[in-house]
């Protein structure tokens, strides 16, 4: 019931901001219009139906789609869970591109959204609503960090900022008039959470992975070293990486390659890499409960 009203709370903030302004919100008139994104989420694909188009799509977007719509003005966002290509649309549109293997690949598996729909859609990750964490805040540190890195590629301009300014004003808005932001709102305080329901204390841990939320979940477990954890390890395929963030709160680390050799000294792996599938299994089912 709960839940229910808060996504009614804020499909309500939503259609006032956007579907109740339509005709007069600058953002709804031209050349917003031409905003449009295409992509691929866990909210549309399977893990491994994701996973396998993750591990190319950002160059393929960039090498194939880029070029074919001869695109001046776009920006990534990739997350644990999304990886999208925001862009205004130049007079080749993706509608047209029907022999794209590539581009028929990402809609079989994703989706393309242009103009009102396309601003929606920003505004609603921003807001933490396609997150597999409703109300995950670290999106808008993510956003905010696509925008730098396309304005270093020089790929940016003012439409584009002023598309992410509103959607980070609708996020703001959604986070300060609804209880999204209660409660558990990132990767990292979830892992923890289920941390402290397990029965057992003093909890080896294993950590794959040091991007934004791997670093997350070391800094939180290191901040709940007496309650639950006896030892961590980090892993990485950089081996510098994770000796920095080892030697900063007293942990282990190790390769990839040591972590699917070790499951015996583990109780818990959380995953915050691209982990091979075989892997994963082989975790599962050394670990029981993984």
């Amino acid at each position: 019931g709960f839940l229910l009203f808060l996504i009614i709370s804020i499909n309500t903030i939503l259609n006032t901001l956007l579907t109740g302004k339509r005709s007069a919100h600058p953002i709804m008139q031209s050349p917003f219009t031409k905003f449009s994104t295409i992509g691929v989420s866990l909210n549309t694909a399977t893990n491994k139906q994701f996973a396998d188009l993750k591990k190319d799509v950002q160059h393929e977007l960039e090498t194939n789609l880029v070029f074919a719509l001869g695109l001046r003005f776009y920006f990534f966002l990739s997350t644990c869970n999304l990886l999208e290509l925001y862009f205004l649309e130049e007079e080749n549109r993706i509608s047209d591109l029907h022999d794209n293997v590539f581009l028929q690949t990402i809609l079989t598996y994703g989706y393309y959204k242009t103009g009102y729909e396309a601003i929606r859609h920003l505004a609603r990750v921003a807001s933490g609503m396609d997150s597999k964490i409703l109300g995950d805040y670290e999106i808008v540190s993510q956003v905010k960090n696509a925008s730098n890195e396309a304005i270093e590629r020089r790929t940016f301009n003012s439409i584009l900022e002023k598309t992410i300014g509103f959607a980070l004003q609708v996020s703001k808005r959604i986070r300060t008039e609804t209880k999204i932001s209660q409660g558990i709102t990132s990767y990292a305080s979830a892992a923890v959470d289920i941390l402290q329901r397990e029965k057992k204390e003093k909890l080896r841990i294993a950590v794959a992975g040091t991007g934004d939320i791997g670093s997350q979940v070391i800094k939180y477990l290191a901040a709940n070293r007496k309650k639950k954890v006896s030892a961590v390890t980090i892993f990485n395929r950089t081996a510098e990486r994770a000796r920095e963030l080892a030697q900063t709160y007293n942990f282990s680390f190790g390769s990839f390659d040591e972590l699917v050799t070790s499951t015996d000294q583990f109780d818990v792996l959380i995953n915050c890499a691209d982990l091979r599938e075989e892997d994963v299994q082989k975790f599962s089912s050394a670990l029981p409960g993984l």
